[in-house]
């Protein structure tokens, strides 16, 4: 199990929504009120490049990337301006792992916070992003003072078959029964990780044991051995890799090392 702060859960904290839009901003804004959204929340509304798409026809509530987002800010904020509302565009050519991490980054910067997440529109790679955001949170948001609180989907507003067999609106909200995490984690293993990730060309076990070394008082330090011990658990979890460049080894993160630690420079 990941070890995760009573106080977290126990503290009323302020709220974070993330929100994926793609075309059709009605779905994103009746997830949003669904939610209860209220003064000092932050909603973060997740959106895939293009922002303009070359010929398309509006119809049916669709509508170009860009305006569905400028709509549902215009719409929150004329009924409750207190909320603070960030704009996040995501592209379908970046690695998956750096989308996440891009995301979860931005999320982890808002903490101590607790999140809930709407699936309500937007490409399938899109959707995607959201479910393991959701899955790398609950992994280590014991460490980063985030906690998941819901996670849902909403169906396709714009089909009608899905307005026939749904014709109410709550009855297309799909609530997650569970937030799965994506591995078990204590917190040296979590701090040897992020130390790993945060060095684009690999870092050696030595520099690795100095970095966690200046995170303690000398009494409290773990020992070589220890974090030796901690490096082949990571390796068998599969967050980190390593390759042998003479008497040394290399640790590097993996895709899944980078969706939980990566860190972006925020703008």
């Amino acid at each position: 199990m990941v070890n995760s702060p009573q106080s977290i859960e126990e503290l009323k904290l302020k709220r974070t929504i993330v929100v994926s839009v793609g075309m059709y901003p009605y779905n994103a804004i009746v997830a949003i009120m669904s939610i209860g959204v209220g003064p000092g929340d932050v909603i973060i509304l997740v959106n895939s490049e293009p922002r303009r798409i070359e010929d398309l026809r509006p119809r049916g509530g669709r509508m170009q990337p860009e305006d569905a987002m400028n709509q549902i800010r215009k719409i929150i904020l004329d009924n409750i301006p207190e909320v603070d509302i960030k704009d996040v565009w995501l592209s379908p050519s970046r690695h998956l792992a750096d989308n996440v991490a891009l995301l979860r980054t931005l999320v982890e910067s808002l903490a101590p916070t607790s999140v809930t997440i709407a699936i309500a529109g937007g490409l399938r790679w899109l959707s995607v992003v959201l479910m393991f955001l959701a899955m790398a949170l609950k992994t280590i948001g014991g460490y980063t003072r985030v906690n998941v609180e819901d996670v849902f989907v909403m169906l396709e507003e714009e089909s009608p078959s899905i307005k026939r067999i749904f014709p109410g609106i709550r009855e297309r909200i799909i609530h997650w029964p569970i937030i799965p995490a994506l591995t078990s984690m204590d917190k040296l293993e979590y701090e040897i990780l992020r130390i790993i990730t945060s060095k684009e060309d690999g870092i050696k076990a030595k520099e690795i044991i100095q970095a966690i070394n200046g995170q303690f008082e000398r009494s409290r330090r773990p020992s070589k051995a220890s974090i030796e011990r901690k490096l082949t658990k990571l390796r068998r979890k599969g967050v980190i890799t390593y390759e042998k460049v003479g008497k040394a080894y290399i640790y590097k993160p993996t895709d899944l090392g980078k969706i939980l630690t990566k860190q972006y420079t925020l703008q």
